[in-house]
């Protein structure tokens, strides 16, 4: 660490450049130290706002379904949601929750997918993979492996058109979703139709990066340094940083993006992740990869999707508009 440099993030906060809508949310933040004594009361808080969701409308079907999983791990729980209406050749979309990998169930997402289905006439088939710590990698990610293995394999029952299905996560599960994407592209086994990576963790060595040199605006709210490094250690069998860690894990060490499908990434000018999110956009640009990134200003982690506020409804325009360009050209 360079010992003349000035850290101005240790004498300035960075809430003045909070976008004013999202303030309120922002000091409502708790500020807790994530360690595995309290995760699991945080899980507990966590399931209790994924349990609590509206009744679906009469239009639309939710079903369950438990999967094999691969290799002899154990089956994969899957929430699936669809139009009542049966039809054949509809798009797909496979998606993983957020969490920190640490956190989380599909239920979280479910008003979104609700708005998907309806708005691009689709199918949303979202994963419940195993957390961590209690399953490190590649677990999760098999998981999330046979839960879209499945998928392409019941197409047709599903009334999904296997060559236009897209994957989609948020934070952690977008960074699943980016491994995941070149999982797919290394074993060839079926096509992937697009990414969409909203505000993606990707790179176990930020949390090297932000204790040695820390970006003076970035990670003060929401998901901050502390909660990184400790995410990254519960989710890897070595520790953040280690030279042998997994492209799949941390997708941003992988050092050739060629043939991975069209991608869209959104990220923060306050996340935490915000250059590694624009590092590897630039890198999908650079190897061919056509790319749309969108950085909203004023936004920490966890204040992209806020219903009611002016940022959250242009990612939501944003994401119906980068999908039915993929679905439908």
């Amino acid at each position: 660490m360079n010992k003349d440099r000035v850290d101005w993030g240790a004498f300035v906060s960075s809430k003045y450049l909070v976008d004013p809508e999202l303030l309120a949310h922002v000091e409502s933040m708790p500020q807790v130290e994530l360690t595995h004594d309290i995760l699991p009361r945080v899980r507990e808080m966590s399931d209790a706002v994924a349990q609590n969701r509206q009744p679906l409308p009469d239009d639309i079907l939710r079903e369950e379904r438990i999967v094999p999983g691969r290799n002899g791990d154990p089956d994969v729980r899957l929430l699936i949601y669809r139009p009542v209406e049966q039809e054949a050749g509809r798009p797909g979309i496979f998606h993983t929750h957020g969490g920190g990998f640490i956190l989380g169930a599909p239920e979280r997402g479910e008003a979104g997918f609700v708005s998907l289905v309806r708005e691009l006439d689709c199918v949303v088939v979202s994963v419940a993979y195993r957390l961590s710590p209690e399953t490190k990698f590649p677990g999760p990610m098999d998981d999330c492996y046979a839960g879209l293995s499945w998928m392409y394999q019941n197409a047709t029952d599903l009334g999904v058109d296997p060559e236009r299905i897209a994957l989609a996560g948020e934070s952690a599960g977008a960074g699943l979703a980016a491994g995941l994407c070149l999982l797919v592209r290394d074993r060839a086994e079926f096509p992937v139709l697009f990414q969409y990576l909203a505000v993606p963790m990707l790179d176990d060595r930020t949390a090297i990066r932000e204790e040695d040199d820390p970006h003076p605006f970035t990670g003060e709210f929401g998901w901050n340094r502390q909660h990184n490094r400790f995410g990254w250690e519960c989710y890897l069998e070595g520790a953040p940083g280690d030279r042998g860690t997994s492209k799949y894990a941390s997708p941003a060490r992988e050092t050739d993006l060629s043939g991975l499908p069209p991608t869209y990434v959104l990220t923060g000018a306050m996340d935490l992740f915000l250059q590694e999110d624009t590092d590897y956009a630039m890198r999908l640009i650079r190897c061919g990869v056509p790319t749309e990134l969108r950085i909203m200003p004023g936004a920490p982690h966890g204040a992209l999707g806020l219903e009611g506020t002016q940022i959250g409804k242009e990612c939501g325009r944003d994401r119906l508009r980068v999908l039915r360009r993929a679905f439908f050209g």
